[in-house]
């Protein structure tokens, strides 16, 4: 090879070799526009937080909220695909929070940590809303416990029986759950009742539970168990005061309906 072919050869290499090194760059810049790219998906997520901050929730899609919450369980890709996913297989974003933890699993991209984070949603919730209101409630009417008690039944999709515990002001003190099951199921032990309540120096108590599928209307187990308990609390100088049932739309108090009245009736005779 002469001298001049040789410089012509590697003047050849250096285009071909600067050719690439452009062909490298372009690639490199329109990967950075992509829509699964990391980048692109980090302003997003900045963005959609940004939103947050600026407007709150009240606004936002079904979808918009359920992609901001799947942030915080799936630190990388496309959450958005994910949440119309949801909403399409469970209908709404509150089939989405009430299906069970191994629904949500079958919903292809979503783990275990995933579905644990969405089902925190309405017992955070709960929370909230219960120690918002247990500070300066005063339970002295029966719509005052109803809101207190629909607050509490939040998200439960089974029906749970619970007492309430009442000072001598109608302050609450206590409240616990005693199972879940209709009241003929629910391993319902009055003298745990009365365990409680007298732990708590309760001076009025109140029976609760939920028909979650239903209307508030009371069974003759809850009519039964209602009777007893008022005769077995009165034996120690503690009143029965309501037995609130809350159900989808709604509520029923046996003390305003004048069942509670009935069922004292019934006991005596």
């Amino acid at each position: 090879m002469v001298f001049s072919d040789f410089i012509h050869e590697e003047r050849r290499l250096d285009c071909q070799a600067s050719t690439i090194a452009l062909f490298c760059m372009k690639y490199m810049k329109t990967k950075q526009k992509l829509p699964g790219n990391e980048n692109a998906h980090s302003g997003h997520r900045q963005r959609l937080r940004n939103r947050f901050v600026m407007e709150g929730l009240d606004s936002w899609e079904d979808h918009n909220i359920l992609e901001l919450v799947l942030f915080y369980a799936l630190p990388r890709g496309d959450t958005n695909e994910l949440a119309h996913d949801l909403i399409d297989t469970f209908g709404s974003f509150s089939g989405v929070i009430d299906a069970e933890l191994s629904q949500l699993q079958e919903v292809s991209g979503i783990g275990r940590n995933s579905a644990i984070l969405l089902k925190m949603i309405p017992q955070l919730c709960r929370r909230y809303m219960m120690e918002k209101s247990i500070s300066s409630l005063v339970m002295d009417r029966p719509e005052k416990i109803a809101d207190y008690l629909s607050s509490y039944y939040v998200g439960k999709n089974a029906e749970e029986y619970s007492v309430i515990c009442l000072d001598a002001q109608r302050r609450m003190t206590a409240h616990k759950s005693l199972g879940t099951g209709d009241a003929s199921r629910v391993q319902f032990s009055l003298r745990k009742v009365l365990e409680f309540v007298l732990a708590h120096h309760a001076v009025y108590a109140i029976l609760a539970h939920n028909h979650p599928g239903g209307a508030p209307i009371p069974s003759d187990a809850d009519l039964s168990i209602t009777a007893y308990a008022a005769e077995y609390l009165s034996h120690v100088g503690i009143t029965l005061s309501d037995h609130i049932i809350v159900g989808n739309k709604g509520y029923l108090s046996f003390a305003e309906s004048g069942q509670l009245q009935e069922c004292r009736r019934n006991v005596m005779s």
